[in-house]
Order: C-alpha cells, then structure tokens, then sequence
C-alpha cells in the first residue's frame, strides 16, 4: 500500500516505474553505479562493503540455497502428448532449482512392482517419471519425487479394509470429487507398509534428491 501512495503521488504509475527502472539499469551498469532503486542511485561502495560482510552460502546444504522451485502436477493424459525436453527447458529457462515431479498418487508414472499402485492407462511401458527425471537432472536442477498417498481403488479397498477412512454406518469414505476413489487413513498399514514400499523402490531406482 505505502508504494502505491508513493507511485501516485511522484504521478507515476506502476508501469512507468518499471519502464524507467529498465531505462536506467544499463546506464547504471556502463557508469559502474552498483544499483538503482527507484529512482535513487546508490554508490557501489555500500555494495561492496555489504558483500564483505555478507556470510557465504557455498557450504550450506542443497536445501538452504534453493532459491526457485517448480511445480507442475501430472495427469493421467500426460504420458501420451507431454514433451518432456520441452518441459525441462521450460523449468531451465524460468532458472528453477529444483522440480518437483508426480511420481505416485491416485496412478503410477512409472513401471511399478508394489501391489495396488495402479498405472494410468496412457502409460504403456513408458517410464514417464524416470525421463523427466533425467531431463531435470541433465539440466542441473534437483528433483523432489511428488506424493499424494491421500486417495486409492477398490481394488486397494477389497484387499485392506483396514487402510480406509469410515463413516460412522462403517462405509468407506470416498472422495466427492471422484467416487471411485477412497480416502486413505493416515493411522494405518497404508503409511507404514505401503507408502514407505514406494519410497523404497523409487529411491533405488531414481537419482532424486528428496519426497514430498
């Protein structure tokens, strides 16, 4: 809000504010000026001083010098039209450090062995997950191996009963975006023996670099 009172009242708008700080930069830049903000030039000396003083992030972990992350949910359709060097040239150029990268959920984007994580239909054999993650990976970004163990089948459902949120009649709790999919309970095998047999098997197979 005080910018926007402070724009209006030097009568220049947000527009003209960004023009003029795009005018200036290259000037600021030939003259050896060390920044320009809005409007005011501030000397390079006090850049330089604050630099000095300034502690080194070279030995932080990956973690703590991220500065951009991107995130882009897959759907079922994906593994059949998505380009996937288009996509990780899209992450590249926008300089993410990191992506996160739909491995499981409600459908499997990859050749999976553990029971009940169901493959789309548009998947075939393709290793969908394993190609963007090695389009990321040859780009210098990390990858964050993207979860969703909220939802599962009936199949799921018949097998494990007990992995399933209840209504107090008993019937399981099904999703009212998708009724044919169950909420899964968090305090079950679900969390302990399932998810955790995916992690496995996605970490031995895959260079990622952490889960969400």
């Amino acid at each position: 809000m005080s910018r926007g009172i402070a724009n209006r009242e030097n009568g220049m708008n947000r527009r003209d504010l960004l023009k003029a700080g795009v005018s200036i930069l290259p000037v600021a830049s030939r003259l050896g000026i060390g920044a320009v903000a809005a409007g005011n030039i501030v000397p390079s000396e006090v850049h330089a001083e604050s630099a000095q003083i300034a502690p080194s992030n070279s030995g932080l972990s990956w973690q703590r010098r991220i500065r951009r992350v991107g995130q882009l949910n897959m759907t079922e359709h994906d593994p059949a039209v998505m380009n996937v060097e288009a996509w990780a040239d899209f992450w590249a150029g926008v300089k993410a450090d990191v992506v996160f990268i739909s491995v499981t959920g409600i459908l499997a984007y990859y050749q999976t062995k553990v029971p009940f994580h169901r493959k789309g239909k548009f998947l075939g054999d393709r290793d969908f997950f394993g190609e963007c993650c090695a389009a990321a990976k040859k780009r210098g970004m990390r990858v964050v191996a993207r979860m969703s163990p909220d939802l599962n089948w009936d199949d799921c459902l018949e097998a494990h009963p007990d992995w399933f949120e209840r209504h107090a009649d008993g019937s399981p709790n099904r999703s009212k975006e998708e009724p044919r999919l169950i909420r899964t309970c968090m305090f079950t095998g679900y969390m302990t023996e399932y998810i955790p047999a995916i992690i496995r098997e996605v970490n031995t197979t895959y260079d990622v670099d952490a889960f969400y």
